[in-house]
C-alpha cells in the first residue's frame, strides 16, 4: 500500500508539472487570457466581454492634455468651427435687441419707460437667449462628438439635433442654476456648472433623460468636485479672454474651444457612446440610443431569444 500510494504521488506531481508546462509550450498563458478577455476601451479587443464593460477610470480632469487636445480638434476643422462662433453670437445680439430696444424706442419717442417694464422685456430676452443659445451650444457638441469619432465634421448633421425638447430642457435647467448661483455668489454659481457639465452632452450622446443625465454627470463630477470647479474656471477664462483681449472677435474661436474642452473631458470620463468600456451609473441610460448598458438581463434576453427560436 505504501508502495502504491508513493507512486499515485509521484504520478500526480509529474502531471501536474506537465500541466504547468503545457500553457507556455502552446503559446497560452493565463494572463494573456484573462486580458484578451477584458473590454478594449480605445482599441479592437475581443467583443466577449463587452456585455460587462467596465467604466474609465474617473481620476479626475487631465487639464493639460484635454485642453492641449480642444486646441488641436479646433485646428482640425477651423472653418466649420468659425462658423459656429459666428452662429454663437446671434443670442447675445437678440438680447441686446429685445432686452434694449422697445424700452430704448419708447424712451426715445418720448415715453416714460419704467424699471418693471426695462425688466420684462429683460425676462423674455434672457429665456430666448437661453434658448437659442442652448440649441447653438447643442449644435457644436454634435460636431465635437463627431471629431472624437473619426468623423469628418458636418454642419448639416450637426445642427440635425435628436431629443430637441429634452437638450432644451437640460440646458434651461442648467442655465437656470447658474443664474441662481451666480446671484448668491461666485461659489455656487461655479458647483452649479461644475454638477451638471455633463448633462447636456448626456442628453445628446445618448439619449438620456433630463432626470438622469443630472443625476450622472453629478455621479461623475461629484468624484472630483474641486478640480472639476478649476476645469469650469479654464473654460469660462478660456472662452473669455480671448473675445476681451479682441474686443468680441477672438469668441468667435474661444467659445467653440470651451465647447471641445468640455466634450473631451466627456469622453475620458465617462466614455462615448457605443464605445466598449463606455459606462453610466444610472439603469435609466440602457434604454437609451447607443448605451452600453442594457437593463435587460441575460437570462431575460436568452429567454427572448429561446422564445424566437422555438416560434
Amino acid at each position: 500500500m505504501t508502495g502504491t500510494t508513493g507512486v499515485s504521488q509521484r504520478l500526480g506531481r509529474d502531471s501536474r508539472r506537465a500541466d504547468s508546462r503545457l500553457p507556455r509550450a502552446g503559446g497560452f498563458d493565463r494572463t494573456m487570457v484573462e486580458n484578451s478577455m477584458r473590454p478594449q476601451r480605445h482599441g479592437h479587443g475581443p467583443t466577449v466581454a463587452a456585455m460587462e464593460p467596465t467604466a474609465p477610470q474617473q481620476t479626475g480632469p487631465r487639464i493639460g492634455p484635454w485642453l492641449s487636445e480642444a486646441f488641436n480638434l479646433f485646428g482640425q476643422a477651423w472653418q466649420i468651427w468659425l462658423v459656429h462662433g459666428l452662429l454663437a453670437a446671434l443670442p447675445l445680439f437678440l438680447f441686446a435687441g429685445l432686452a434694449l430696444g422697445p424700452p430704448l424706442t419708447r424712451a426715445i419717442q418720448g415715453h416714460q419707460v419704467s424699471w418693471q417694464e426695462f425688466g420684462v422685456w429683460s425676462a423674455v430676452a434672457l429665456l430666448a437667449m437661453m434658448l437659442l443659445l442652448g440649441f447653438l451650444a447643442a449644435a457644436m457638441i454634435g460636431t465635437g462628438l463627431q471629431q472624437l469619432r473619426g468623423e469628418r465634421p458636418s454642419l448639416a448633421r450637426a445642427f440635425r439635433v435628436r431629443d430637441l425638447g429634452r437638450v432644451m430642457a437640460v440646458f434651461l435647467i442648467w442655465y437656470f442654476l447658474q443664474t441662481i448661483g451666480c446671484a448668491l455668489c461666485l461659489l455656487p454659481w461655479l458647483l452649479a456648472a461644475a454638477l451638471l457639465l455633463y448633462a447636456p452632452v448626456l442628453v445628446i450622446d445618448r439619449g438620456m433623460g433630463v432626470g438622469a443625465a443630472c443625476r450622472e454627470s453629478m455621479r461623475v463630477v461629484g468624484g472630483n468636485l474641486w478640480m472639476y470647479v478649476l476645469w469650469v474656471l479654464l473654460i469660462v477664462f478660456v472662452i473669455n479672454a480671448g473675445g476681451l483681449a479682441t474686443c468680441g472677435l477672438g469668441m468667435l474661436a474661444t467659445l467653440p474651444i470651451g465647447v471641445l474642452m468640455l466634450v473631451v473631458g466627456y469622453r475620458d470620463a465617462i466614455g462615448l457612446a457605443g464605445e466598449i468600456g463606455a459606462v453610466v451609473g444610472h439603469a435609466e441610460a440602457g434604454n437609451a440610443p447607443g448605451s452600453a448598458i442594457s437593463e435587460e438581463g441575460d437570462g431575460a434576453a436568452a429567454q427572448r431569444d429561446f422564445d424566437v427560436g422555438s416560434a
